[in-house]
């Protein structure tokens, strides 16, 4: 195949799967939040704005707009550091627990899924493509 039409392909590939994958019940969630609810949850439930920022690689001035949000929607609390009342740690409320539970178990449904329709072998191929791509050295971002 050649480069032009791989690019093709790929961005036909990915333009479909997002189109026959949306999220209907997250609807009223904007991009982002979803995956803030999951990480805080998978850090046991305490982080910094600052923390999340540098993980999911955006301005301050973002997390600080996706937790104002999140915070209207009764899904996280924000409390003074005890230690140092300069800081601020994000917590889930209950609400925001369940969520990111619900989210972390539709996660792990789609990506069984997409292990049945591939298979041992190639879903082994594809893990071994996908660190290909992440562990390159050097250049552009993808």
């Amino acid at each position: 195949m050649e480069e032009k039409d791989f690019i093709h392909k790929y961005t036909e590939m990915i333009y479909n799967h997002y189109k026959n994958h949306k999220h209907n019940e997250m609807s009223n969630f904007s991009k982002g939040e979803g995956g803030v609810l999951v990480y805080i949850y998978h850090k046991n439930n305490v982080v910094t704005p600052g923390e999340l920022g540098e993980f999911f690689g955006v301005c301050s001035g973002r997390i600080g707009n996706v937790l104002k949000d999140l915070e209207s929607k009764k899904c996280i609390v924000r409390i003074s550091d005890a230690q140092d009342k300069r800081k601020t740690n994000v917590s889930l409320t209950e609400k925001g627990i369940e969520i990111a539970k619900n989210i972390t178990h539709r996660y792990v449904s789609k990506i069984g899924e997409i292990y049945k329709i591939l298979g041992r072998n190639d879903a082994e191929e594809l893990i071994r493509i996908m660190n290909k791509i992440n562990d390159r050295k050097g250049g552009n971002d993808v």
